[in-house]
Parts: C-alpha cells; sequence; structure tokens
C-alpha cells in the first residue's frame, strides 16, 4: 500500500472534480459554450431581422423608369408588343375635390396588341396631394361599376367603365409606399374572368416590384 505522499499516487485538488476541464463551468468543456453562445448568436439575428422586416417601408419621392414593370414582367399577349411612357414632372390642377393637384411625377408601361383589342397597362403616380381611392372612381369621367376581385390586396379598388363598348375591362387603384398605382386590363373578344386573373398578376407583380425598389 503506497504511503500518503507517495509520488505515485496523486490526491485530487479539494473542490476539483479529476475528469473535469480547467476554466468550463458546470463541468462543461469551453466547446459547449462557444457552440451554445453561438446558438444564442444566430437567434438573436433571426429576431432581429424578424423585427426588422415588419418595419414599413418610407414612401417613394422620386419616381423612375426602373420601378415599371418590363415587357417580361408582363402576362404574355399573343401579338403584343411593350412600350414605356418615360416619367414625366408636371404641374396638374384637377378639380380640387378629387384631391389631385399639385406637382405630380407620371409615366407609363403597358402591353397592347396593334388594334389594342387587348391591353395591359400601368399608370405610376407621385403628387404632392393624393386622392382618397374610396372617392376616386367618382372624378373620372365616366360612370364606373366597382368590383369585388379576389387577390388584389386590401385597399385597392377595382371597377369598370360602363357602357364604353370596350368588351372586359376592370381597372385597380391603389397606393404602394405612397405611389398611386393604376393597373388596366382590357380584352375585347375575352372573358371576365380571364380579365380579373390577369388584373390580379400586374398589380401584384408591380406592387412587389415598388416594395422592392
Amino acid at each position: 500500500m503506497a504511503e500518503s505522499g507517495d509520488p505515485g499516487e496523486e490526491s485530487p485538488q479539494p473542490g476539483v472534480a479529476p475528469d473535469a476541464e480547467k476554466g468550463a463551468p458546470d463541468g462543461r468543456s469551453p466547446r459547449f459554450w462557444l457552440v451554445g453562445g453561438g446558438l444564442v448568436l444566430v437567434v438573436v439575428a433571426i429576431a432581429l431581422t424578424l423585427l426588422g422586416s415588419d418595419k414599413p417601408k418610407p414612401d417613394i419621392i422620386t419616381l423612375t423608369d426602373t420601378m415599371f414593370l418590363t415587357a417580361t414582367e408582363f402576362p404574355v399577349v399573343d401579338g403584343g408588343r411593350y412600350r414605356l411612357s418615360s416619367v414625366i414632372t408636371m404641374r396638374d390642377e384637377q378639380d380640387p375635390k378629387c384631391g389631385w393637384g399639385g406637382m405630380v411625377q407620371r409615366g407609363e408601361a403597358g402591353v397592347a396588341t396593334d388594334s389594342r383589342d387587348k391591353t395591359m397597362e400601368v399608370l405610376l403616380v407621385v403628387a404632392e396631394r393624393k386622392p382618397d381611392l374610396g372617392a376616386f372612381p367618382d372624378c373620372l369621367p365616366d360612370s364606373v361599376h366597382t368590383f369585388d376581385v379576389p387577390g388584389l390586396p386590401s385597399g385597392a379598388v377595382a371597377f369598370s367603365l360602363a357602357g364604353d363598348g370596350e368588351g372586359a375591362n376592370l381597372s385597380a387603384f391603389g397606393y404602394v409606399r405612397g405611389v398611386l398605382m393604376r393597373v388596366a386590363v382590357k380584352d375585347r373578344g375575352g372573358a371576365m374572368d380571364q380579365v380579373k386573373a390577369d388584373l390580379v398578376t400586374v398589380y401584384n407583380r408591380q406592387a412587389d416590384k415598388l416594395d422592392k425598389a
């Protein structure tokens, strides 16, 4: 039997487990705390990203041609041609009851057949005075019928011009980041269900592009 103090047998130091790595609390290895700490940082980063994504983006104050849908972003129109009317700045003095006026930036993009039997068009406007969408159809020169179109975002107003002889036609107004957007779809020989589907597609694609601008 080895006597106390025999160099062949070392006694553990008081309060330290023989197998514990020095510097690690609760007997866990430093690797555990490094991995755990990294996990906490990842969770915090994800939480901050999610919180930041809920913050609304500021209004667009300068409209540019790059904000419009391109030819490939519109639905395919057989025989259709793409056109872009570049953004211009002008003073518009419409009837004050419509809530429109002052300096206005506006531009248009669309796809249409040469006969204009089928058209898909987008109008974007940044104005000093913004009209109330609920009353805006009443400011148009022709009478209109409003429609409920599933798939359009909340706040968008869809309507059709009455008695214009243009067949199936629908327009939708809405605001995206302060930009007034009008999307108009017409198919003189087409069905209203398809016009509604095209309206929703063009509207949502244009809204998404403005949101990402």
